[in-house]
């Protein structure tokens, strides 16, 4: 569903331990800071939005972002949602060149995102 559908939808912004200036270095190099958490109450989802300055850059996360994408799913947003909103069963990885509001477009930020299904222990890539 696109964005502008999704809304009005009910957010909670989660106080997550990792500060926003947390650097976190993924296993391809790319650095990530967390921006926000978003839970979508009506469609049972959690909404991890990362930032990621270099993939504004030429080639800057070229073939590498859903395999980053699904590690974050699986070992940081995967356990938080389970303790949050147990039952879930879906989650949305972003990234995004600059910290956006949630929602509002915006050209000058590049912006990637995935949708996951739970299974188990598994994040599973869900094509939108």
């Amino acid at each position: 569903m696109p964005l502008h559908r999704a809304l009005p939808v009910t957010f909670c912004l989660l106080a997550m331990p990792l500060a926003a200036d947390d650097l976190l270095v993924l296993p391809s190099g790319l650095e990530v800071t967390l921006q926000e958490v978003l839970w979508e109450d009506e469609a049972e989802t959690g909404r991890f939005r990362f930032i990621v300055p270099t993939i504004a850059a030429p080639g800057g996360a070229d073939g590498v972002m859903l395999d980053d994408m699904l590690l974050l799913c699986r070992d940081f947003a995967l356990p938080v949602q389970r303790a949050l909103r147990p039952g879930w069963a879906e989650l949305v990885i972003s990234f995004a060149s600059e910290p956006s509001e949630f929602g509002v477009m915006n050209a000058e930020i590049v912006q990637f995102f995935e949708g996951f299904g739970i299974d188990g222990d598994d994040c599973i890539w869900s094509e939108f």
